[in-house]
């Protein structure tokens, strides 16, 4: 692990990684605030503005400076080999790793500045942002920007053609109102979504609410069911062991590979010789790897399920009694998605784990 360019930690006196204390607090900030709600600008300001230096002291912090850290599995704990790889041994030039050779993922390997659950959650939320783009082959928008500013912005979507909602404001006579609307209706009128419907902006708050408090509700029966999962996600196959029988077979199947070699130059045999007699071993070899790479991914998904299903039962756990206002940050942590069906109807997915309907 190399320690130059990483906020957060130092090599110790044993050699392996040592937490910095002040560092590892700018780690934690930027978690929370993501999922907060933040963007990346808006991290980038927070930390600028209360004083907050980068690795190499600069007091400003770019948008790759945010990404690169929520996306760095070091601060889960993990290290991931062979992200780059020496292409020219003669310049020693080192490139960035997509897919020219296998990458290790080495877990538990040093202490962590943020827990997995969280890791996780911030992943989910960054697959979630990256994904605001049209939702429907008649949405001819173009990709919709992530504005931490509104709570709902980017997760309301027309029921009619596919499309994200748009916060807008409304004049007339001298009187305003805050409207959401379907951004193919507000770009391109009824030419390509005829049925859409705008929504005050209360009274979709109100309907969030009480999707929200309906869920309270019926809180025993959700943590039942997600208790179910967990126990389901965690008595699944072992893939762990089954990860280290293919890690060990392809060892194996390596070794014979070099040993075939060997004695073929030995032997003075000819390079098709060879060749020949490697192919079927390398046949072996790939179709083992294709069965590790599945298998791995497999487990990956089951830990990040797990993960985020632990994350959402605890969250639901702490809910107050009954939400009364509408709170950006609460919402955020809650809502994934608002389906508007009609001006009095939408669907609300609350944890991307329960989605409910309500009358507005």
């Amino acid at each position: 692990m190399m320690y130059g360019n990483i906020l957060g930690y130092r090599k110790g006196k044993d050699g392996n990684p040592e937490i910095i204390p002040e560092e590892a607090k700018i780690i934690e900030i930027v978690y929370t605030k993501f999922l907060e709600g933040y963007s990346y600008q808006g991290i980038s300001e927070y930390l600028t503005k209360n004083g907050y230096k980068t690795k190499k002291g600069s007091s400003e912090w770019k948008r790759s400076a945010i990404q690169g850290i929520l996306r760095n599995e070091k601060y889960r704990g993990d290290v991931l080999v062979q992200k780059t790889y020496v292409a020219d041994l003669f310049t020693k030039k080192t490139v960035k790793n997509t897919g020219e050779l296998p990458m290790y993922l080495i877990r538990n390997h040093h202490t962590p500045i943020i827990t997995p659950e969280v890791f996780d959650r911030v992943q989910v939320e960054l697959a979630r942002r990256n994904s605001l783009t049209p939702v429907s082959d008649k949405n001819v928008s173009k990709k919709s920007r992530y504005n931490s500013k509104y709570a709902l912005t980017g997760l309301v979507v027309c029921g009619n053609c596919g499309s994200k909602y748009r916060r807008t404001t409304w004049a007339r006579n001298g009187k305003t109102k805050v409207v959401w609307r379907c951004i193919n209706r507000l770009d391109h009128g009824t030419k390509y979504c005829k049925d859409s419907f705008s929504i005050e902006e209360e009274r979709l708050h109100a309907g969030v609410l009480k999707a929200m408090n309906s869920m309270l509700d019926n809180t025993e029966k959700i943590k039942a069911l997600m208790k179910g999962s967990i126990a389901e996600l965690l008595s699944a196959p072992n893939t762990v062991m089954q990860i280290h029988g293919l890690e060990s077979s392809i060892k194996a199947k390596n070794n014979e590979i070099v040993e075939i070699i060997r004695l073929g130059v030995e032997n003075r045999e000819t390079r098709e010789s060879i060749d020949e007699k490697c192919r079927q071993k390398h046949d072996e070899v790939s179709k083992l790897q294709a069965k590790l790479n599945a298998v791995t991914a497999k487990s990956q998904i089951e830990n990040t399920q797990t993960s985020q299903l632990r994350a959402i039962y605890d969250t639901i756990d702490k809910l107050p009694g009954k939400f009364v206002t509408f709170d950006d940050s609460v919402v955020k942590s809650m809502v994934t998605r608002v389906k508007i069906i009609s001006k009095e109807k939408i669907e609300v997915a609350l944890f991307d784990a329960v989605t409910l309907t309500v009358n507005i």
